[in-house]
């Protein structure tokens, strides 16, 4: 399978770790798990996969929401190098507040760092940012 392929697939891995955010082990088949993971977003800069895995995944996303709906907005940009893929996007989050219930919309950008050297690409970093547009 081409490597645009491959990363197509993983982006639809990714998106299904955000909605499935209670599941670690889906997250775990998307992610670098060393401490070689980033990711850098609103709430902090988290370095290595047991930060990302407690505070994105586990604090935020399954901890404060329910319902997620992760959308990808118009056609990603994939850049390949030798062992590595940078990819670009647009997307739009819905969910509910487990809280109070409340509906919760952010629309965001996102760039990350997919490695490619042989089997399933790993996400090594991703940096995303709200979009204003």
């Amino acid at each position: 399978m081409p490597v645009a392929e491959d990363v197509s697939s993983a982006l639809k891995l990714y998106v299904r770790s955000i909605e499935e955010a209670e599941d670690l082990a889906l997250a775990e088949k998307v992610w670098e798990t060393t401490d070689a993971a980033s990711l850098i977003w609103p709430l902090g800069w988290e370095r290595g996969w047991r930060n990302i895995r407690k505070n994105f995944y586990e604090t935020v996303m399954a901890g404060r929401f329910r319902d997620r709906r992760l959308s990808i907005v118009g056609e990603p940009v994939l850049r390949q190098f030798d062992g590595f893929c940078l990819l670009e996007f647009a997307w739009d989050f819905a969910a509910l507040s487990r809280e109070d219930g409340a509906k919760v919309a952010t629309r965001g950008r996102e760039s990350q760092v997919w490695l490619v050297h042989g089997g399933a690409p790993r996400l090594a970093h991703v940096h995303y940012s709200l979009r204003m547009e």
